[in-house]
């Protein structure tokens, strides 16, 4: 998070209620989750930045950053957050709405299926989308099903 022209790494809290905690030893900030989404726009909340850079670590110092090798994007974090809340509130989050489609088309392979299965894997935050399946497997046959349905599947 960049506050007074310095990046803090941050602790990102949901609550049921809406609102979002923003927590470092440095500060601490409440917002609405509505309000939320102007901090990922505006870039007050990132997962990457201009090489190098510094990042304040609460009590333990400063790192200064001169490569990055994997950053989550912005936008997948941004609707892991409101997965988050979703879940707080008992939705189903885009996780377990795509995991029933995958399931779904299993019991009732069709185009049609298949199509809401697409729909639904790409709304699951990019970064999240290995915990569909096993640890072994990750969401492999999710990417066969739906980009490769030629492919048949091992047991």
């Amino acid at each position: 998070m960049r506050e007074k022209e310095k990046n803090y790494l941050v602790n990102l809290v949901v609550y049921k209620n809406g609102l979002v905690g923003i927590y470092s030893s440095s500060f601490e900030k409440m917002y609405q989750i509505e309000e939320v989404a102007e901090l990922f726009s505006n870039g007050i909340l990132f997962t990457e930045s201009n090489l190098p850079f510094e990042v304040t670590i609460s009590d333990l110092g400063e790192v200064r950053f001169a490569e990055v090798l994997y950053a989550a994007n912005i936008e997948e974090k941004q609707k892991e957050l409101l997965d988050l809340f979703n879940k707080l509130k008992g939705v189903k989050t885009t996780l377990e709405v795509c995991r029933e489609a995958y399931y779904n088309f299993l019991a009732n392979p069709s185009d049609n299926n298949r199509s809401y299965l697409k729909e639904k894997y790409e709304l699951v935050p990019e970064h999240e989308r290995i915990y569909l399946g096993d640890m072994d497997s990750k969401d492999m046959d999710y990417q066969r099903i739906i980009y490769r349905p030629h492919e048949k599947r091992e047991v």
